[in-house]
């Protein structure tokens, strides 16, 4: 009985391995000295080679390996330069250290003309007072101090000296819950990535108000990586 079932999982994963083998095909290896991926090299003289596969689905994986060993370092996916689906670090003895699911960052350049917009674009407007903006603690310095308590930076950005800007939309809705809603722009997919994280763990804000009425709002935060 065991026999049976440990040659149906070497079928099984030959056959799972053949599927992905098929379904993606690859298109590009770049090499590298360095694991920081500063400065392409000739295959000759690399450690290091980023290749790259295109699904049948458009999506592009990039797997970035140790040549010395054949090792995969880290697994990443975009579609039209998107991040997407989760993204995968590996240790030494070949597992997953480190997780980010992309699929949770949402990217809208704009969100002119849906109904919250239309309804902010009339609070905001409002020049008889009537409208309040919503707040986290006692000023607006509280938020700003959370965040900047809260960030990690990502080391592969540390390690590839990437800093930068995200604009983020965060909902506040009329109880005062808070949940991030998109990003306006972005600067880096770690950098986006890992300011989605910190919105996600904001407490309460005081809702924002029209007219002495508690109301949905979307407020747009910066948020800045800088490197020190």
């Amino acid at each position: 009985m065991k026999q049976l079932i440990l040659i149906f999982s070497i079928i099984f994963s030959f056959f799972t391995f053949s599927q992905e083998s098929s379904f993606y095909q690859k298109t590009k290896e770049t090499f590298y000295k360095h694991e920081n991926r500063l400065k392409e090299v000739k295959y000759k003289k690399a450690k290091f080679v980023l290749r790259e596969s295109l699904g049948k689905d458009s999506v592009l994986k990039q797997e970035f390996v140790n040549l010395k060993n054949d090792q995969l370092l880290t697994r990443e996916f975009y579609k039209n330069d998107i991040p997407v689906r989760v993204w995968t670090g590996y240790n030494e003895l070949g597992k997953v250290n480190q997780a980010r699911d992309f699929s949770k960052v949402k990217y809208i350049k704009a969100i002119e003309g849906s109904p919250i917009w239309n309804n902010i674009k009339t609070y905001v407007s409002d020049s008889l007072g009537n409208f309040k903006q919503p707040a986290y603690g006692q000023n607006e310095e509280e938020v700003y101090q959370f965040i900047a308590n809260s960030i990690q930076y990502p080391k592969e950005a540390v390690k590839r000296k990437i800093a930068g800007r995200v604009f983020i939309r965060i909902y506040i809705d009329k109880d005062g819950n808070v949940k991030p809603h998109s990003i306006e722009k972005g600067s880096h997919p770690y950098l986006d990535y890992e300011a989605w994280e910190v919105i996600e763990k904001l407490s309460k804000w005081k809702p924002a108000e029209y007219k002495g009425e508690k109301v949905d709002f979307i407020y747009v935060m910066p948020i800045s990586f800088t490197l020190r």
